[in-house]
């Protein structure tokens, strides 16, 4: 009966093992492909203008995982919201976006040579004497703010590309 009894644990704690190693991959698995993601792209133009750089945001109306593009140089992006490339899911949301010029600075280091500079100061580490450029919003800031964008969109089956020509605010 002993034995019987240590025969009865062998075969439960193989089946809790079995259990682990084959069930809960699938179920990792299974969760991660039932999220239904929409691949969008879109361009960002402002005063009919191409917005060459800067960040888009889609917040979810009703809670949730927000996605994310860069805007790149020819005023195109393409939405993220786990991975590079990968979507967004269906829903409401508002839109941010966030464009500010690159800034230009003069190079006028203190030890007299010539450097390279970011943000006015030196890249070797010697300080200049120019200050921190100041921030040149290529669009509204308005549209930067949760709070304050007017941007929606709506994410369904069929939404491919969303595209947002910016009004002066």
């Amino acid at each position: 009966m002993f034995l019987n009894g240590v025969d009865s644990l062998d075969r439960a704690i193989n089946f809790y093992r079995m259990f682990v190693y084959l069930a809960l991959p699938l179920l990792i698995v299974g969760c991660k492909e039932g999220r239904t993601l929409i691949p969008v792209t879109g361009k960002v133009t402002f005063e009919e203008k191409v917005v060459p750089n800067g960040k888009i945001v889609f917040l979810p109306s009703g809670g949730g995982r927000s996605a994310r593009g860069s805007i790149q140089s020819d005023g195109t992006y393409q939405l993220s919201s786990f991975e590079h490339g990968d979507g967004i899911a269906p829903g409401t949301y508002k839109v941010t976006i966030t464009a500010i010029e690159e800034p230009k600075i003069k190079q006028e280091a203190s030890s007299g040579r010539n450097q390279e500079t970011i943000n006015g100061y030196a890249v070797d580490g010697v300080n200049t004497s120019q200050k921190p450029a100041k921030l040149k919003y290529i669009v509204p800031i308005e549209y930067s703010y949760e709070s304050e964008t007017p941007l929606t969109a709506t994410v369904d089956d069929s939404t491919t590309e969303i595209n947002f020509d910016l009004p002066v605010k």
